[in-house]
């Protein structure tokens, strides 16, 4: 086990997660999802009734397709 910080030897790098730079972090499905989310709510509050219904319907079936 490697640390994160050389000065302090109680606080250990943690494992197996993914660095917050690495493709892994930044394209995973939760970020769109995130996103999609973010814009839906948007529109909603704008009360525009069919896009965020729509968006958020895609929002569910994205996460589900495997690569």
């Amino acid at each position: 086990m490697t640390n994160a910080n050389p000065d302090d030897p109680c606080r250990p790098e943690p494992e197996g997660q993914a660095a917050p730079t690495s493709p892994t972090a930044v394209f995973s499905p939760g970020w769109l999802v995130l996103g999609i989310h973010r814009v839906a709510h948007s529109l909603y509050r704008r009360q525009i009734p069919l896009i965020p219904r729509l968006l958020s319907y895609l929002g569910r079936l994205l996460p589900t397709i495997s690569p």
